[in-house]
């Protein structure tokens, strides 16, 4: 019997991103995605950690951060480690295989030099407040 493994889900970042690259220069970042919904008039939040990697890592972290909400695709991965005590640990995460920008441009991402005219990166100064954040 064939398998199939594929996962969609839009969500709101929930830390800030840290680009990180691998030993063969690879980028690599781990996004905690957000996911709510209403059941039986509750609301239920599930928080889903997903890894992207190379230029859309870049990409994600240049353009997006902590608030803003985005879709991913992707194929859902058992992650298993022994901790500190010698104890198997299993968590799932989604492996990105391409995301979207959802919804307008949050403040608190910082803007590209490149974007603004007569400007360096060191005279850019972004106004970061909780109320930009909408969770």
């Amino acid at each position: 019997m064939s398998s199939y493994n594929k996962v969609i889900l839009m969500g709101n970042i929930t830390r800030d991103l840290e680009l990180r690259y691998i030993a063969n220069g690879t980028a690599v970042v781990t996004v905690g995605l957000a996911v709510n919904e209403k059941y039986q008039g509750k609301d239920k939040t599930c928080f889903i950690d997903c890894t992207v990697w190379g230029k859309q890592a870049e990409t994600l972290c240049q353009y997006s951060g902590k608030g803003n909400c985005i879709l991913v695709e992707g194929s859902l991965e058992l992650d298993t480690w022994d901790d500190k005590d010698g104890k198997k640990r299993t968590k799932h995460k989604v492996n990105v295989s391409r995301f979207q920008f959802v919804g307008g441009k949050v403040d608190n991402v910082k803007p590209d030099p490149v974007d603004m005219e007569g400007s360096s990166r060191d005279e850019v100064e972004v106004e970061e407040t909780q109320e930009n954040i909408p969770f």
